[in-house]
């Protein structure tokens, strides 16, 4: 990064600092505990939506991911952790990633693509090959 950008990345800070503040502050009111956390997931939908992201949801299906290093014992109801992810596709996409499997369709992501899995990374994934 250069100079001029890290200026215009501090000048777009600044200036959207009492918006971020704002969002923030709007978001933390919703409950967010284990199981209760789908209305607070649902603003960050609409958020992702509205800055033109495309939306991933996806409900955690514990049969997908007992199997996965770290896992812990789940004791509480899981029907209302819906997972949000807001992706930005490329139209022209270049390079490589560093963060996806050689089959994303093995580390959980079952309920996606691959190029979806590919798109938002996977757990316990490793170096592009």
């Amino acid at each position: 990064m250069n100079d001029k950008q890290a200026a215009a990345i501090r000048e777009a800070v600044d200036q959207n600092f009492e918006a971020q503040v704002a969002f923030t502050a709007a978001l933390v009111r919703f409950a967010s505990l284990r199981g209760q956390e789908h209305t607070a997931q649902d603003f960050m939908a609409k958020a992702f939506a509205e800055r033109q992201l495309g939306v991933d949801r996806w409900r955690i299906d514990i049969d997908d991911i007992k199997h996965l290093r770290g896992f812990s014992p789940v004791t509480i109801s899981y029907d209302n952790a819906i997972n949000v992810v807001g992706v930005h596709r490329s139209d022209a996409p270049t390079g490589r990633t560093t963060w996806y499997p050689k089959d994303p369709m093995k580390c959980g992501a079952r309920h996606r693509t691959k190029r979806d899995a590919k798109a938002i990374g996977c757990m316990g994934a490793g170096p592009a090959t």
